[in-house]
């Protein structure tokens, strides 16, 4: 079990709070995979793969396996690998079942300490606000938005416990996953404009049995740029538990 942070939105934030959230999928990237290079140059160790080896390591990829937090899988022979009939990779995700991750997302200390890194502020500090759900202060005292990814540990609220990791296209969302996902009529209301709530609606209508995938998929977009979608990226899908405490609080709790 290893404890690592994760970034969320303010709506998605809202959705874990509401225990309307369970599952998050992150495009895989170099960033979020090592792969076992003893297969390919024999090497024998875990690696950061750079954009051309990601692409090898997915060229028609299937059949993936998962023990222990290792996947492995096999795809298409890389160009070099003259008269092979597929190729054989391991690798690990940047979550594993087991591991428990600590949310980070946007936050305020007071006006006062907008001058301090999150590194220096005491971490008996009581007085954060989360501005996903905390109204701005009326009387002027509260200090700058704080960007998640500055969030330190201490001032989490909510903790994550991994039960499920799977690869796969992000078509390959269901419409069970998609509500899993937090797609709702709810967060509908809170990201769509009048507008595009009007043919969210219509579009329900035609077809009532995708609604969620089909919000999934405009949330999607948003978050990714206009043809995210359409690209069909390898994801890694996560399901999880939410605990709604600090990370270092569920034992004292």
């Amino acid at each position: 079990m290893t404890d690592r942070p994760i970034l969320f939105s303010a709506p998605m934030v809202r959705a874990l709070l509401e225990g309307r959230k369970t599952q998050t999928r992150r495009i895989i990237t170099p960033h979020n995979l090592r792969i076992y290079t003893g297969g390919l140059d024999y090497s024998g160790r875990y690696v950061k793969p750079d954009q051309s080896m990601l692409e090898t390591a997915f060229n028609n990829a299937r059949n993936f396996r998962s023990i222990e937090g290792v996947f492995a899988w096999v795809t298409d022979p890389a160009p070099h690998q003259i008269g092979a009939v597929m190729s054989q990779w391991t690798g690990r995700l940047a979550y594993s079942a087991g591991d428990r991750l600590w949310v980070r997302e946007a936050w305020r200390c007071e006006a006062r300490l907008d001058k301090r890194a999150p590194r220096d502020i005491d971490t008996n500090y009581p007085g954060v606000k989360y501005v996903a759900t905390d109204e701005p202060d009326d009387f002027g005292i509260e200090g700058k938005e704080r960007r998640a990814m500055h969030m330190p540990r201490w001032a989490s609220r909510i903790t994550l416990q991994v039960t499920d990791v799977r690869i796969e296209r992000l078509h390959d969302c269901s419409e069970t996953d998609a509500i899993a996902e937090g797609c709702s009529q709810k967060l509908a209301n809170e990201i769509m404009t009048p507008e595009e709530l009007a043919v969210f609606a219509s579009t329900h209508i035609l077809c009532p049995e995708a609604r969620g995938r089909i919000l999934y998929e405009f949330h999607w977009e948003r978050i990714n740029g206009d043809g995210a979608w359409d690209k069909n990226p390898w994801v890694a899908a996560y399901t999880f538990n939410v605990i709604n405490r600090n990370i270092d609080q569920i034992e004292v709790a």
